[in-house]
């Protein structure tokens, strides 16, 4: 299935995502690249299999952003460091 061009450009909200393993992710073009480069053990958890129907679906970035977030943090591969610090929230 061809994904619209401006739909991948679209950036990730509200803030980029930074991984342990793949740089930071920007945009939807950014997270699909990502999601596509998974190891199949990864590829087959459920987060991942929900990320990936997001993005097929062209569903609203705000909900791709944050099922990324939510798969990443899953696998432990968010950098919560980086993360807090590009988006100026802090640990409690």
């Amino acid at each position: 299935m061809m994904l619209r061009h401006a739909y991948l450009a679209e950036k990730l909200v509200p803030h980029p995502l930074p991984t342990r393993d793949a740089g930071v992710l920007y945009t939807v073009r950014d997270a699909r690249a990502y999601l596509l480069a998974l190891p199949p053990y990864r590829e087959r958890r459920n987060h991942w299999q929900r990320a990936g129907q997001l993005i097929q679906e062209e569903a609203d970035v705000e909900a791709v952003s944050q099922q990324f977030h939510r798969a990443l943090f899953m696998d432990g591969k968010l950098d919560v460091e980086t993360f807090e610090r590009m988006s100026g929230v802090r640990g409690r």
